[in-house]
């Protein structure tokens, strides 16, 4: 198993080259802290520096370190962190039960969850249910909300909305730039205050998932040649313009323009839509190490980010210069 993956549970969709626990439905929030893997709680303890030995009784002297505490994992007594007198650990239970009222109601289902780097990122995935429809037919687009939470000490847990492709299982965010998609839940006294606040996302998610669909539909709507795809590339990748040969990516995103997933539907090929779609899919499938590194960086990570908002705003560019 890799060192960056190490537990997590999906419904019926494998990933990451077979790691984690398959279910065959949508369990419960109790169902799916286990089959992840994440039944485990999270300690404040003292930090203490070794001052020296007391050779009478053959033991180390020991000087508290103030306002400084441990992170700890109570299942292997992992240090994932170290915190400041303040910090409040979001407990995985805690993030889960975030998503019961959801769930309660119909609104929404689990589908992944898991832990990374050794439990010191922990992730929950809900699909939203009856946000769902097609770009162009046959092609759908559904919606997501992501909790992620750090259990490093620093860093807040954050809840996501994010439009997904279906049909290629890309998990990634969108047109960041244009919605207020992304809510920050700082690790304080009143953390299960700010979790009860941002149930009213969803809200939120509804309208920028229309607003997304549109983009999408207008993408889909113009057409682009090889090498208006050329210079889309050159445009998101921040070539210069001086300089002569395309970019190492060139290779990847073309052969996912032309057989990508979803290429071959109706209306797909041959259109910015694709275009975008091609990018992506280089992002979250070709560019990095590994799978897990990919994952790490397509969910938290600011260049990957950085490249999919300057796809986003190079395809707009497109479909608006008529």
């Amino acid at each position: 198993m890799s060192d960056y993956f190490e537990t997590g549970m999906l419904v019926k969709k494998p990933a990451w080259h077979g790691l984690g626990t398959i279910l065959d439905a949508p369990p419960t929030a109790a169902e799916a802290i286990v089959a992840a893997g994440l039944d485990w709680i999270v300690t404040k303890e003292p930090l203490f520096t070794k001052e020296g030995v007391d050779e009478n009784v053959s033991a180390p002297i020991l000087q508290k370190a103030p306002d400084h505490y441990a992170l700890i994992r109570n299942r292997d007594r992992n240090i994932l962190g170290v915190a400041g007198k303040r910090y409040v650990p979001l407990q995985n239970i805690e993030a889960f039960d975030f998503f019961n009222p959801f769930l309660d109601k119909g609104v929404a289902t689990l589908e992944t969850a898991g832990s990374l780097q050794g439990g010191k990122i922990v992730w929950i995935l809900a699909k939203l249910n009856g946000f769902e429809a097609d770009v162009v037919k046959d092609d759908p687009v559904q919606a997501y909300l992501l909790l992620s939470n750090p259990h490093t000490g620093n860093g807040a847990a954050r809840i996501l909305f994010t439009p997904t492709r279906v049909v290629c299982w890309n998990t990634l965010r969108a047109a960041e730039n244009r919605a207020k998609t992304s809510v920050k839940i700082v690790h304080s006294k009143n953390l299960m205050n700010s979790l009860t606040a941002v149930q009213e996302a969803v809200d939120v998610a509804n309208n920028t998932f229309a607003f997304t669909l549109e983009h999408y539909r207008a993408m889909a709507r113009k057409d682009i040649s090889v090498e208006g795809l050329k210079n889309y590339v050159r445009k998101v990748l921040e070539v210069p313009d001086e300089a002569p040969d395309m970019p190492r990516a060139w290779e990847g995103i073309e052969a996912a323009f032309d057989a990508g997933p979803g290429a071959d539907i109706p209306g797909v090929n041959g259109t910015v839509w694709n275009a975008y779609n091609s990018v992506t899919h280089w992002i979250d499938h070709q560019r990095g190490r590994d799978a897990e590194s990919r994952l790490k960086a397509a969910w938290f990570g600011a260049e990957a980010s950085k490249i999919r908002r300057l796809a986003h705003n190079a395809a707009m560019a497109l479909v608006n210069n008529n």
